[in-house]
């Protein structure tokens, strides 16, 4: 569990499959298969699935509280979202490695790498945000100097600004993974993800592509079925249009199924997602 699973062009020696001591299967499986390993590791390691169940529970536990208590749910939803899956990636990697880590083990090595985990999604943070308010910045730059754009432009704002997110989320979906498993620094994690991503950016789009749908799910859900006031969103704001992109936390609505049911899809999807870094960590 001491170990880290780095791209070739970062380890020192021989990176091959046999040197490292890693499974042969990470660099033959498909999508399919890796889901599949995942589904396994799952099975034979319940305390990966309890790391995301316990929060989802708390989430439920919390509803006929007070409101500022009731207020925290999305909050202890996210930061559960952020330890289960450092949880997971500790615990995939030494999988991996041909290890049996114990939870307790893996739990510490988890919580060792939470601050640099923390460091690194606010590095990716930091670089949407840059690119995003790159064309928010030209269009305010061209008002400020008595330039109107073209309202064709204007208009071309949001579908900019929603392809660059996805884009970039594309490329940033395996910065948790290489904080952790390959434990890396903030902007050396954006590197590492960035450049992983590249080899395998059909695997990265769809993975992306299905987090979001599912993500679109259960806020359809949540938004249809019952008061949306508890799930906090983050959205592009543009001449008072608002369109979402991410939202996290449960309402009062959502049922018992529905809230363990995305704890499990979320134990089973990011299991693939320390697949895919790791297979791209053998390819560069």
């Amino acid at each position: 569990m001491d170990g880290s699973i780095r791209r070739r062009h970062d380890t020192d020696g021989c990176a091959c499959l046999r040197c490292r001591g890693l499974d042969i299967g990470v660099s033959r499986r498909t999508l399919v298969g890796s889901l599949r390993w995942s589904g396994r590791l799952v099975r034979e390691h319940p305390s990966v699935l309890a790391v995301f169940v316990i929060p989802a529970v708390a989430q439920l536990v919390m509803r006929p509280a007070p409101p500022p208590i009731r207020e925290l749910g999305p909050a202890i939803g996210l930061a559960g979202l952020v330890v289960g899956r450092a949880y997971l990636a500790v615990v995939a990697g030494s999988v991996l490695y041909g290890d049996d880590p114990r939870p307790v083990d893996a739990f510490r090595a988890a919580v060792a790498r939470l601050p640099a985990l923390f460091a690194a999604l606010l590095a990716a943070g930091a670089v949407v945000a840059g690119a995003l308010l790159i064309p928010v910045v030209a269009h305010e730059t061209l008002v400020v100097l008595g330039v109107t754009p073209p309202e064709a432009l204007v208009d071309a704002v949001i579908p900019v600004l929603l392809l660059a997110f996805l884009a970039l989320f594309v490329k940033l979906c395996l910065v948790p993974e290489a904080a952790v498993v390959g434990r890396y620094g903030p902007f050396a994690s954006v590197r590492a993800s960035w450049a992983i991503t590249s080899f395998h950016p059909r695997k990265a789009t769809v993975l992306v592509l299905g987090l979001l749908a599912l993500a679109a799910i259960s806020v359809g859900l949540d938004t249809n079925v019952g008061e949306p006031d508890g799930v906090v969103t983050f959205a592009v704001t543009h001449d008072e249009a608002e369109v979402g992109l991410v939202s996290i936390g449960t309402t009062d609505e959502t049922g018992v199924v529905g809230v363990l049911g995305g704890a499990v899809a979320s134990a089973l999807y990011y299991g693939v997602f320390v697949h895919l870094y790791v297979a791209g960590a053998l390819e560069g």
